[in-house]
């Protein structure tokens, strides 16, 4: 099958899904509310190198969790009140797998109806604290539900530094922090780098220590676009700064939709420390500017072969690039003779969905990129979709039905990342 009947094809099934078609949830019933049956992720972390406060000769690692209500397993313990109860362990092992630090928080919570209890947008967060010696480590880290006795198990390994005179932490995106103010240890992370409202506004911190006598140092940080692009460059003078500090980094200046990498310097005398970590900015909107034309251009790829896209990427200026981007799409407007180009508004509707629900974070894969993403911007909202939780020694999996097209594609998240892969198609 060539290029331009998969490309018909393609088209055919948008025009399937803007005739009429809507997100339906797992059970087969239509959407409500705008509510995804894809949900948040259902148990994932993030692990952080943080500056000690109370020893220089160690290192704080934080490990930041957040699991959703429905991996747990309620039970009714009143008539208007449902329980659960779970215990969050982490081990820190040696290489010959001899635990040297072992923590846990039991807790119980609470949901007011059974539909809470099945909830995937409740979202349960926790944090861990350690204070390690610098060295090679594995962390095993365990979400216990006690009403079931299941088991969710991740390892990760560990390396430490030893910590130099000048030390800077993994940068840390939060959803909601005042940089005006002192930032305390209360936070909750955003362990994604994700940012769906425009509500919460990408921002982040670092901690910082020198531990040499210094009048003044400096904090730069820049963010860059997927093209490498500058958007926004900020210094930060640190006048007779204390030993130990915490640094708010103000992202509001980035207010489009996209995918950013965020760098930060932190320079005192003839030392520096540099950190780099990516976030998006996943809004459920389409905002199309020339900013992010290139990135629009190379989204074609998944219906159109080079044949239709070399012309627009090679384009001398990007007046004829937006020109030729526009025509691209008249060409395939299904009703030429109205304002809205439905099959143009269906794709990139979908970009978007694929970026706000399938985005992976580290690596960082934009949604769009993943394997559910290709098939959600192919084939539409599934009619069903079936979750499997991680068991222990056993993956997480997604099943989609599409009624229409008589298929299921079952995706598989192997290494625990959140990045779920196509294993097979029935």
């Amino acid at each position: 099958m060539n290029i331009k009947i998969k490309s018909m094809c393609f088209f055919v099934l948008l025009m399937v899904a803007v005739s009429g078609t809507q997100p339906l949830t797992r059970g087969g019933q239509g959407e409500r509310r705008g509510k995804s049956p894809f949900g948040q992720e259902l148990f994932a972390y993030n692990v952080y190198k943080m500056v000690d406060p109370s020893d220089q000769t160690k290192i704080a690692v934080d490990l930041s969790f957040s699991f959703v209500n429905d991996i747990l397993t309620f039970f009714k313990s009143s008539d208007s009140l449902y329980r659960a109860a779970y215990d969050l362990q982490v081990i820190l092992y040696r290489d010959d797998d001899t635990p040297l630090l072992d923590r846990m928080v039991s807790k119980s919570v609470h949901a007011h109806s059974f539909a809470e209890t099945n909830s995937r947008t409740k979202v349960i967060r926790e944090r861990i604290t350690l204070s390690i010696d610098p060295g090679d480590y594995m962390v095993r880290m365990s979400l216990f539900d006690e009403e079931s006795e299941r088991k969710l198990q991740r390892e990760q390994p560990l390396r430490l530094e030893k910590p130099g005179p000048l030390m800077m932490s993994d940068i840390i995106f939060v959803d909601s922090i005042d940089c005006s103010g002192a930032i305390d240890d209360q936070f909750l992370a955003n362990i994604r780098g994700v940012f769906q409202t425009k509500s919460s506004l990408p921002k982040a911190f670092v901690d910082i220590r020198h531990a040499e006598n210094s009048d003044s140092g400096t904090i730069r940080y820049v963010v860059s676009d997927e093209n490498k692009k500058r958007i926004e460059t900020q210094i930060i003078d640190l006048k007779n700064p204390p030993e130990l500090q915490r640094v708010c980094l103000d992202l509001s200046g980035v207010d489009q939709p996209g995918r950013y990498t965020l760098k930060v310097q932190l320079k005192v005398d003839k030392r520096f420390v540099t950190k780099e970590s990516e976030f998006h900015i996943n809004w459920g909107e389409l905002v199309f500017q020339e900013g992010n034309l290139d990135l629009a251009i190379e989204q074609l790829s998944m219906i159109a072969g080079g044949d239709a896209i070399d012309p627009i990427h090679n384009a001398e200026t990007l007046e004829q690039k937006r020109l030729l981007f526009e025509e691209f799409w008249k060409e395939r407007d299904p009703t030429p003779g109205t304002e809205p180009n439905e099959l143009k508004n269906e794709f990139f509707r979908r970009i978007d969905f694929s970026n706000r629900n399938f985005s992976v974070m580290a690596p960082m894969i934009a949604g769009w990129k993943t394997d559910r993403g290709n098939v959600y911007i192919k084939n539409g909202p599934p009619t069903q979709v079936e979750r499997q939780p991680t068991e222990i020694n056993m993956p997480a999996a997604e099943i989609w039905f599409y009624a229409n097209l008589n298929k299921r594609y079952i995706f598989s998240d192997r290494n625990g990342t959140g990045n779920y892969r196509l294993v097979k198609v029935e």
